[in-house]
Order: C-alpha cells, then sequence, then structure tokens
C-alpha cells in the first residue's frame, strides 16, 4: 500500500485495491452466484465466520493494540465495553431470552452500517465537496438505515404490524430509492471536488442497497437472501480493507509502538486474524450455542460503539491520518 491516499485520481491506495476490496463491485457476481446457485446457505458460512465476525471482533483488538484509536482514554472505553457486556448478561438472564438483544442488535447495526458507509464517503471527499460533507454523507446514512429497517420485516406485513396505513411502506421504499440514487447523482456531478474513485464508491453503495429495497419489493425470497447477503459482504469487507489502509498510513506516523510494528507487516497479522477467528469462532459455536450467541451479539454492540467513538473524523488526531479536514465530518 501507498504512504500517502492518490488525491490525483482519488484512490485512497490504488485502483486495484479500491476497486475490489472497498468499493467492492464483487457484489454483483456474488449476488449472482447466490441467486442462480442458490448458495445463500454456503456463502453464508463463509460471510459469517470469515467476515462479519472478524471485522466485530477487530475492533477491541484494534483498540488494545494502537493508542491513537484510544485517544478517548482507556477508561471510558472500558466502561462502554462493560456497559454493554453487563447489558446483555442482564437481559439475558432476567428475560430468559435473546429476542430483545436481537432487536437491539439490528437497529443499532442498521445505523451502524448507515454511518461506516458515509464516515468512508467523507474519507473519499477528503473535506473538499461541500455538498457531499453536508448533504451527502447525511441522506446516504438515513437512506441505508432504512433499508436495514425494512429488511427486517421483510417476510411479514409489519406495516400492518405496526398500525400503519397500507401506502406508508410503499412510500418509504420509494424515498429510500430517491435518496440513494439522489446520492449517487450528487456524487457523480461533484466528482471534481469529490473525486471519481469516491463517486464510484457511492455508486456502488446505492445501488447495492437499492437492489436490496426492490428485493424485498418483489418478495422473492433468494433475491432478498442474495441482495441482503451481498450488502452484509461489502458492510464487512470495506471495514477490513478500511483497516488496511489506516495501517498503511499507521507505518509512518502517529504514535510508535506494537501497533505501528504490526501495520509493517499487516498483511500477515490480518491473515493471521481472520483465520484464528473463523476457526474460535466455529469451535465456540459448536462447544455452546447459547454462549456464542451472547458473545456475538456483545462483541457486535462493543464494535458499533467503539465504532462511533473511535473514527470520528471531526477530531483532529483522526482526521489527520487520512488527510481530512477533521471540522466537517
Amino acid at each position: 500500500m501507498t504512504d500517502q491516499p492518490n488525491r490525483s485520481t482519488g484512490w485512497l491506495v490504488s485502483f486495484e485495491y479500491d476497486l475490489c476490496f472497498i468499493i467492492n463491485l464483487w457484489w454483483i457476481p456474488l449476488a449472482f452466484i447466490c441467486v442462480i446457485l442458490d448458495s445463500t446457505e454456503t456463502v453464508g458460512f463463509w460471510q459469517i465466520y470469515l467476515l462479519t465476525t472478524p471485522h466485530r471482533w477487530i475492533t477491541p483488538f484494534l483498540v488494545a493494540a494502537d493508542p491513537d484509536r484510544r485517544t478517548f482514554g482507556i477508561v471510558p472505553l472500558a466502561l462502554v465495553a462493560s456497559a454493554i457486556v453487563m447489558l446483555v448478561l442482564g437481559l439475558k438472564f432476567t428475560l430468559g431470552q435473546m429476542a430483545p438483544l436481537i432487536l437491539i442488535d439490528a437497529i443499532w447495526n442498521g445505523w451502524h452500517f448507515g454511518s461506516q458507509h458515509a464516515g468512508i464517503a467523507a474519507v473519499y471527499c477528503n473535506g473538499r465537496s461541500w455538498m457531499m460533507r453536508n448533504v451527502g454523507k447525511h441522506i446516504l446514512r438515513f437512506a441505508i438505515f432504512t433499508v436495514a429497517m425494512r429488511a427486517l420485516g421483510w417476510n411479514s406485513d409489519i406495516g400492518s404490524s405496526l398500525g400503519l396505513p397500507s401506502w406508508i411502506i410503499p412510500i418509504a421504499d420509494i424515498g429510500t430509492l430517491i435518496g440513494l440514487a439522489s446520492v449517487a447523482l450528487l456524487a457523480w456531478i461533484d466528482r471534481v471536488n469529490f473525486s471519481l474513485a469516491g463517486a464510484g464508491y457511492v455508486f456502488s453503495v446505492s445501488v447495492a442497497y437499492s437492489m436490496l429495497v426492490l428485493a424485498i419489493r418483489s418478495g422473492e425470497k433468494r433475491l432478498i437472501l442474495a441482495m441482503a447477503m451481498a450488502t452484509a459482504c461489502m458492510h464487512a469487507g470495506e471495514y477490513l480493507a478500511f483497516i488496511g489502509y489506516y495501517s498503511s498510513r499507521r507505518q509512518t506516523r502517529g504514535t510508535e509502538g506494537i501497533f505501528r510494528t504490526m501495520a509493517t507487516r499487516w498483511t500477515i497479522v490480518m491473515t493471521t486474524f481472520l483465520l484464528f477467528s473463523c476457526f474460535l469462532a466455529t469451535l465456540m459455536e459448536w462447544i455452546s450455542p447459547e454462549w456464542f450467541a451472547v458473545l456475538n451479539i456483545s462483541s457486535a454492540l462493543i464494535h458499533y460503539a467503539f465504532d462511533g467513538l473511535i473514527w470520528r473524523l471531526r477530531r483532529p488526531d483522526t482526521a489527520a491520518v487520512f488527510h481530512t479536514a477533521g471540522s466537517h465530518s
């Protein structure tokens, strides 16, 4: 990876890296494979154990290893993690079921999805596009959150169950599609400031989530599961790739220490982490599915909370790593 983001073309790392791992155009053939071969279950195994679980577990690992991601202080972060663990265990033991935790996870995860995509769009923006940093990223975040909430009730008449008029859900779907299309159009129109790479990223994300909305509207289970799988893989994959990009930046800047050393060998570190996480998650679920679920939800909520703290581009220390305008995020 290059030490400097290629601002002449807008690629964070390189054309090949961004296209494959951050813009993630491979979601298109992945969705086709899932639909045509009906292989969602097979792909889902690898998605859960090799992408989703490691991308959640790597956040506490990053916080522990990198002092530059602990600028909030180790005590506040430890208190946040402890509070989440206590919440999960408290609900499990008092209610005796996981349903409330799953609902909390699903809602927070939806907001987290939107925030992550909006945040990466902001990094591509690099503080140069007024429309994207002040309007576009907020539309993108809310639209993706809306899609995630829509996906929660795809197999039921969620509108009726909530006592909503029959026209609310279709109107919400149309509004979401318009929002996603408008962000993609905005990114393309302002591509000189936003960069062609950034426009490509927003376009890829917008199309993927629009396809998920259309799949839900169609009611075709295979299409819905395929697009849900594709967006989940896109989300987890780009996060792991973004940390790879971050590690390349940390090789020559920031606090000295163990993470700087790991950053110089990040391919080995990441590969080892992915394989170990996959093995450990598989083993833990085999030993105790119930407690693995507790661990998974706890780590997911910690991941959401920490991500909302450690990657804030408005913080000068974070903005400096990515050469972004810290006041704009």
